[in-house]
C-alpha cells in the first residue's frame, strides 16, 4: 500500500512539473521522468526509519509506574501502573500501552510517539480514559539523548486552550521519568509524573 502511495506521489509531481514546464515553456516534457525519480528516491528516504527511530525503540519492554498527580489544590495523589512498549510499522513509530490508576479510579491510555524525518521533530499523539480529545504534541530531543521535550495545546472547556510541554528524560536503560507542565493562565504548573522503571 505504501508503494502505491509512493507511486501516485511521484506520478503526480512529475504530471505537475509537465504541466507547468510546458504552460511556461521553459523546458520540454522529457524532463518529467527524472523529476520524478529524484522525488521517488527522496520519498523513500523519507520513509525510511534512521537513528532517532532506533533511539525511540531503546524504551521497547515491559514497565512498572509510580504516579504522582496533582489537585488543584495542591495535594498530591499517588498511584501505580504498567506501560507496554514496542515499535511498529517496521520500526516507525513507537506504540505506548498503559494501566493503571487516576485518582482512584481505572486508567488506561495509548500513545504514539514517531520522529518525522522530514521536520526532524518527533511528535506525540495520546488517547486515554480521561476524555475524547487526544492530545498532540511535537518538539525535539537533547543532544545527548537524555531528555525529549515535546509541547502542544490541549482544548478546554470554555473555549480557553491550555498550553502544556511534556518531558521524557531518560535516566539509564532500566529507567526513566515523565513530566506532564500545564498553564491554566497563572503560569505553569507540573500536573502529573511518573517513574518508569524496566520489569526483569
Amino acid at each position: 500500500m505504501r508503494s502505491f502511495w509512493i507511486a501516485a506521489a511521484v506520478a503526480l509531481a512529475a504530471a505537475g512539473g509537465w504541466i507547468g514546464r510546458t504552460a511556461f515553456g521553459e523546458d520540454e516534457p522529457q524532463d518529467a521522468p527524472a523529476a520524478g525519480a529524484d522525488m521517488e528516491a527522496e520519498m523513500i528516504k523519507l520513509a525510511t526509519p534512521g537513528p532517532m527511530h532506533e533511539w525511540l525503540a531503546q524504551a521497547a519492554g515491559e514497565w512498572d509506574m509510580a504516579t504522582t498527580s496533582m489537585n488543584q489544590d495542591g495535594t498530591k495523589v499517588e498511584g501505580t501502573g504498567c506501560a507496554s512498549i514496542k515499535m511498529v510499522l517496521g520500526g516507525r513509530f513507537q506504540l505506548q500501552t498503559t494501566t493503571g490508576s487516576f485518582h482512584g479510579m481505572p486508567y488506561e491510555g495509548h500513545g504514539i510517539t514517531g520522529y518525522d524525518n522530514l521536520s526532524q521533530t518527533f511528535q506525540n499523539f495520546w488517547f486515554d480514559t480521561l476524555g475524547t480529545t487526544p492530545s498532540v504534541a511535537k518538539g525535539k530531543r537533547s543532544e545527548d539523548g537524555k531528555t525529549l521535550e515535546m509541547s502542544g495545546v490541549w482544548p478546554m472547556p470554555g473555549g480557553k486552550d491550555m498550553p502544556f510541554r511534556m518531558v521524557t528524560t531518560v535516566v539509564d536503560a532500566d529507567h526513566m521519568t515523565f513530566a506532564m507542565h500545564g498553564d491554566f493562565g497563572g503560569g505553569e504548573v507540573t500536573m502529573f509524573t511518573s517513574t518508569y522503571t524496566r520489569k526483569k
